[in-house]
């Protein structure tokens, strides 16, 4: 069985600090396409306030994207670093560089391997509303409305409405149905519904942006929800991963990540 852990939380190890908030300007710091990389890790770390964007220490220690020479990485070494694992997984090819003047040190990410697998996952979904849960690509990102939109019982206008997220609202979409145009919307890891994919765009931030956080939606209660199996088409990129330090050494790493609900994670 693999063991995974959220790409997030693997690199936030080398951003740890004494508290979210600080966490969070760290995370906007690193220009990361926020939805790719620092994807919704849950209000049992840090709150409601920094759902998306706060990483948990407790979840971290000791378990960071390690590399043999991040010992020489400062902290902004180690932002520029996770913004360029980002725009590998997210992107693919490469290399996508990495250098910090300030210390000398540099880094290339390169995706040398890209795979689809099969599988099937237990997922949450709204009882009696969520009608199917059809064959689905994974996704696991952030994605905006673009315009008022309503969400729908099933991919398809056939199904009845279960209500509407408002242009500008920010929703976490678990992935695209496949062979339609529709994407299944979750809400704090429970599929509550539809959007056809003309009406999203996916949340893209640049250098200095804050990350982007969900819309915050209703509570859900446990009598709301019924479990439901879906059989899911995962992507998964091998990247290898390439640090040079300032005294000359250097190093080489590989490691697979995959997408899942909540991003991307190591397996």
């Amino acid at each position: 069985m693999d063991k995974r852990l959220p790409l997030a939380a693997l690199i936030a190890g080398s951003l740890l600090t004494s508290s979210c908030a600080q966490l969070q300007e760290d995370i906007s710091k690193a220009g990361v396409g926020g939805a790719a990389i620092f994807a919704i890790l849950g209000d049992r770390f840090c709150g409601e306030k920094h759902r998306g964007a706060c990483i948990a220490g407790s979840a971290v220690l000791g378990y960071t994207l390690g590399h043999a020479l991040e010992r020489y990485l400062d902290k902004e070494d180690k932002a520029k670093r996770a913004k360029a694992l980002d725009q590998a997984v997210s992107k693919g090819g490469g290399p996508h560089t990495w250098s910090n003047p300030e210390t000398g040190n540099s880094g290339t990410v390169t995706v040398i391997a890209n795979k689809q697998r099969k599988e099937q996952n237990q997922v949450k979904v709204l009882k009696g509303a969520v009608k199917t849960v059809p064959p689905t690509d994974l996704i696991g990102e952030l994605y905006r409305v673009k315009s008022s939109s309503k969400v729908r019982g099933g991919p398809s206008t056939e199904y009845v409405e279960l209500g509407r997220q408002m242009a500008g609202n920010i929703v976490h979409v678990y992935g695209k149905v496949r062979g339609k145009n529709w994407y299944s919307v979750q809400n704090k890891g429970v599929i509550v519904g539809y959007i056809h994919g003309d009406l999203l765009e996916k949340m893209v931030t640049t250098d200095n942006q804050p990350a982007p956080q969900p819309t915050p939606q209703p509570e859900l209660a446990v009598a709301q929800l019924e479990s439901s199996t879906v059989d899911v088409s995962i992507e998964c990129n091998t990247v290898q991963e390439n640090i040079t330090v300032k005294n000359g050494e250097s190093g080489t790493q590989q490691v697979t990540l995959c997408r899942g609900p909540n991003g991307w994670s190591q397996v």
